[in-house]
């Protein structure tokens, strides 16, 4: 587990920091109702709570992943640090579009 570094985990953190900065300019920008910061964390919290489990689950599933789709990763390679900050951004869909590709049967 090489790859769960302190840099990883920050970038996962950004990741995640980010998804809810874009998800709040959304609301900013539809002008249908008026944003209200409190309001936004009661309407989001759980959303927001799946999105910090599934980036948890992602970075310390990121070797079994990176095997499961095929691929060959040294632990110190960036393409940890990317995987950790993409886990962080888009943590759900990453593990669904990942699962979803290992069911499929190989040809």
């Amino acid at each position: 587990m090489i790859h769960l570094t302190t840099l990883n985990i920050l970038l996962a953190f950004l990741g995640l920091v980010l998804q809810i900065l874009f998800t709040i300019q959304k609301v900013l920008k539809s002008k249908v109702i008026a944003f209200s910061l409190p309001r936004w964390i009661q309407e989001n919290w759980f959303n927001t709570i799946i999105g910090i489990v599934c980036t948890a689950i992602s970075l310390l599933m990121a070797g079994d992943m990176v095997k499961s789709m095929g691929l060959s990763a040294s632990d110190g390679s960036i393409f940890y640090s990317f995987h950790a900050f993409l886990s962080g951004y888009m943590g759900r869909e990453l593990i669904f579009r990942i699962i979803k590709s290992a069911s499929k049967p190989k040809e």
